[in-house]
């Protein structure tokens, strides 16, 4: 099955979600919702993190990704709704 990736976020965003107290949220988000948070440094050394899960298709990527942000928002790890 292949992945479905959401949730792109910038170096600012990403290093405020890199911080320790954030991380135990974002694990708690992985967990509930069945995805993966990752955080990448590439060579320009610019900072970017998205979320990947289970690639389903329409209407189901759309909803998981919708769940994700909302369990974000809810943690206070997101506010741009």
């Amino acid at each position: 099955m292949s992945e479905y990736t959401f949730g792109l976020r910038g170096e600012t965003e990403t290093r405020e979600l890199r911080r320790p107290k954030n991380r135990v949220q974002i694990r708690r988000i992985e967990t509930l919702h069945g995805v993966t948070w990752t955080s990448y440094e590439g060579p320009e050394k610019r900072l970017r993190s998205w979320f990947s899960g289970p690639n389903r298709g329409e209407p189901f990527d759309r909803s998981l990704a919708a769940d994700v942000l909302a369990s974000m928002v809810a943690a206070g790890l997101d506010s741009t709704t």
